[in-house]
């Protein structure tokens, strides 16, 4: 008997507007009422051309408005203090 082959598993990064609903945690009625809200606050819009939401886009959005990008920034910066500390060259 051959070997199994391995099957390889796509996850689409453009979804349509029930799969970006439940990835927000809400329903398609839900995102369909705060659609125009979400936009103004910048969440990304539609894609008409490929007929859905970029996922990337998405999470950078709410990276943005969780303040996590800022969180991120800063992490190099805090790895590099605790390093300084640990090795007595910190000022505190």
């Amino acid at each position: 008997m051959p070997p199994a082959r391995k099957r390889s598993v796509i996850l689409p990064r453009v979804l349509r507007r029930f799969e970006i609903s439940s990835y927000l945690g809400h329903s398609e009625t839900w995102f369909v009422a705060k659609r125009g809200s979400l936009e103004k606050i910048g969440f990304p819009k539609f894609n008409t051309l490929l007929d859905g939401y970029d996922k990337d886009a998405v999470d950078l959005w709410l990276d943005s408005v969780s303040g996590l990008s800022a969180l991120e920034q800063t992490k190099p910066l805090m790895a590099v203090n605790a390093w300084e500390k640990a090795a007595g060259h910190g000022n505190g």
